[in-house]
């Protein structure tokens, strides 16, 4: 059997409209070759690449009978042709690996196969890209690229890009794409679909255009990376205080309004390369400290006229004097992913306490065996029984108050408007005040009052002082004639 291109291919084109042009070629015998199948019919191999896609090539086969290996005489021949068209071979894309899981917390790597074009054997690879470039002829150049993109399989972000500040890198015409973490902690919890779509095509080198003959081959492949959430250790809130803290069972605490108060936040454990990435910050409190001691909008200067310590420390110092008696305050720290926003960025711990009020409520009584002696009462030289009663403590028991009696003997002196609270406990102050019983539990003292400076007779002010757990202390006043 011979094969050769038909001379008169018009016989074949003549009658088929909107053909491809038919591609008149000799086939040399180095480049064909024939076997036998296993029914044995005769056959032919051409090589790849030896045909173009977008023609239509047209094979004459002639059979010759020979007689003893030579030709009969008339010659007897017979000649049929076939007209095969070449379509494009579509292009092969994938991912290495599939669709999987990865950490939010480390960059990823997305690689995809080489596009495999089985109608041009490249020979070589474009400088920067990886992708193959192989050529036809001199007057034609194989061509291949690649397009990115990704879109979350649910959620309102159109796209990957939309929200987050270090967009995805999704560079074009490359085969690997690097996905920075900056990028994917945004997106931690979501499915991402990653679309690579890979042209192939052959193009003009005269005019830099696809040549018409072939157009271009296509193929999309896609991959779907679960991006897992990031679990933030807990973090609790430890309070500590110049005086006693009492634990309540609704988990408030109670603490002395007139002493520091240090709140210690203390974070689980957690691998190094999450602690690298996350932050903690005081970021709120309830009560009567202004917005710009503590929250997004602090003032440097007015943080620290409230707090020993800044707000990125993990211990917030409070300074003295700073709480107000009576105020409940609920201090906020918050441990997030460094540049993070949304569900799983972030975990907060709150430490709810109570600045204590001084002891309330409770009279100061002074008898002596004829009755109860009030203010301008005259007494005789014997014993007085001082009393505290119906003091209570704030939110705290009252059976754990102290109490103390003290009394003035200024000449001449008398209550006036110091008998309670602050202005009571002034007369401590006084050269004249002396203690009659320091701090007890005992609510109540029997003594003898010594007389008033300059006579045997004149007034002397009783002190009461009563005082919690947490020091807090609050007193009353009483004047007696002795």
């Amino acid at each position: 059997m011979r094969a050769s291109v038909l001379t008169q291919a018009e016989r074949i084109r003549s009658g088929t409209a909107n053909m491809s042009p038919i591609h008149m070629m000799s086939i040399p015998s180095s480049s064909a070759s024939t076997s036998d199948t296993t029914n044995g019919q005769p056959s032919i191999t051409l090589p790849r690449g030896t045909l173009r896609a977008g023609n239509v090539y047209v094979f004459l086969v002639e059979v010759e009978v020979l007689q003893g290996g030579e030709p009969l005489s008339p010659p007897m021949r017979s000649f049929e042709a076939v007209a095969v068209q070449v379509t494009r071979t579509p292009i092969d894309i994938g991912f290495v690996g599939g669709s999987r899981g990865v950490s939010s917390m480390r960059d990823q790597t997305i690689r995809l196969r080489t596009p495999l074009d089985t109608d041009f054997a490249p020979i070589g690879t474009e400088t920067g890209t990886g992708l193959d470039v192989g050529y036809d002829t001199d007057a034609l150049i194989h061509r291949t690229s690649v397009g990115w993109s990704c879109s979350p399989v649910a959620g309102l972000l159109p796209n990957c890009r939309d929200g987050v500040e270090a967009a995805l890198q999704l560079a074009s015409n490359e085969t690997t794409v690097a996905l920075l973490s900056e990028a994917l902690l945004p997106l931690a919890g979501q499915e991402l679909l990653f679309r690579a779509t890979a042209r192939s095509w052959l193009e003009d080198r005269s005019t830099g255009r696809v040549a018409s003959s072939t157009g271009v081959s296509t193929d999309v492949s896609t991959v779907m990376l679960s991006v897992l959430s990031v679990d933030l250790p807990t973090v609790s809130i430890t309070v500590q205080g110049t005086g006693p803290v009492v634990h309540r069972e609704d988990g408030t605490r109670i603490v002395a309004a007139s002493g520091k108060l240090a709140l210690m936040a203390s974070i689980g454990a957690m691998s190094a390369e999450l602690q690298a990435r996350t932050q903690l910050r005081w970021t709120s409190v309830t009560g009567d400290l202004p917005e710009s001691a503590i929250g997004p909008d602090a003032v440097a200067a007015d943080v620290f006229q409230y707090f020993r310590t800044g707000l990125d420390s993990e211990s917030l110092v409070i300074r003295q004097g700073v709480l107000t008696p009576g105020t409940m305050y609920s201090f906020t720290a918050t441990l997030s992913l460094a540049g993070t926003t949304g569900a799983g960025a972030a975990i907060t711990s709150t430490a709810t306490v109570y600045a204590g009020l001084p002891p309330y409520g409770g009279v100061l009584q002074v008898a002596n065996a004829s009755g109860v002696v009030g203010g301008g009462g005259v007494a005789i030289n014997e014993e007085f029984t001082l009393s505290a009663s119906l003091w209570s403590g704030y939110m705290v028991d009252s059976r754990v108050l102290e109490f103390a009696f003290y009394v003035n003997t200024g000449d001449g002196v008398r209550v006036g408007d110091r008998m309670s609270g602050a202005s009571a406990l002034a007369w401590l102050q006084e050269d004249a005040t002396v203690a009659l019983r320091g701090f007890s539990p005992e609510s109540s003292l029997t003594t003898a009052l010594p007389p008033a400076e300059g006579g045997n007779s004149g007034f002397v002010v009783i002190v009461l002082v009563v005082r919690d757990v947490f020091g807090a202390a609050t007193a009353v006043a009483q004047e007696v004639e002795v």
